[in-house]
């Protein structure tokens, strides 16, 4: 960890920006992704909401990387980006969005420092570094188009989540199970998409601990 921290520490220079001091003691959390497909199913919505203004009609099962949508914001953001050396930062767009979906999903850093895009890293910190506090704004922007109850993004391993992600599985699979486990008409929107609500939850929660704590989010 120190030496992948004294790597990103190189580009945060670059940027201009103070150097990652990782606290000692403090507090730890840590929290499944729901594998390494969690996160897409965010990152899905996210780029919906960008595009078109609105959610996906549903989340899909294991192919929300293969999204259109989704593969469109990335390669935007790729080819814009493409030219940038590691300590500069994204150039300028209106996406709302960078810092979720412009890291990797099974590494590299969020750090409880303000910068407002994304900052490129390269091999040197795993591609790019998202700032804990504008990923924090990102999923608050996704709270609120999912309808998420705040008692529910406070606590990311409530196991209502659960119990609505079990629900949406057995309705997909439709006949008896659809009649059995349809969700309620006055369900709120985010049991439509519980593993991407879920997965808004545990970022918020991980984000305001980077910002409390001053550690950073680490992806492994």
């Amino acid at each position: 960890m120190e030496e992948d921290l004294t790597k990103l520490n190189g580009v945060l220079a670059k940027a201009n920006l103070a150097p990652h001091v990782e606290p000692r003691e403090t507090d730890i959390i840590s929290a499944d992704t729901y594998g390494y497909s969690g996160l897409h199913y965010l990152r899905r919505c996210a780029a919906h909401l960008h595009y078109v203004g609105a959610l996906p009609s549903q989340e899909r099962e294991g192919k929300s990387i293969e999204d259109a949508h989704y593969v469109r914001y990335s390669n935007e953001f790729e080819s814009e980006n493409a030219a940038l050396e590691p300590g500069d930062f994204a150039r300028p767009s209106q996406r709302r969005y960078d810092h979720l979906i412009m890291h990797s999903d099974a590494e590299g850093y969020y750090i409880p420092q303000r910068f407002e895009r994304v900052l490129i890293a390269g091999d040197q910190a795993y591609g790019w570094v998202g700032s804990s506090y504008a990923l924090l704004d990102e999923c608050v922007r996704l709270a609120a188009a999912l309808q998420l109850p705040a008692s529910l993004l406070a606590d990311g391993e409530d196991m209502e989540f659960g119990n609505a992600i079990d629900v949406a599985q057995k309705s997909s699979k439709g006949g008896l199970f659809a009649s059995l486990f349809k969700p309620k008409r006055d369900d709120a929107l985010w049991r439509t998409h519980p593993i991407a609500a879920m997965m808004c939850a545990k970022l918020h929660n991980a984000a305001t601990h980077s910002i409390r704590t001053g550690a950073a989010v680490v992806f492994c």
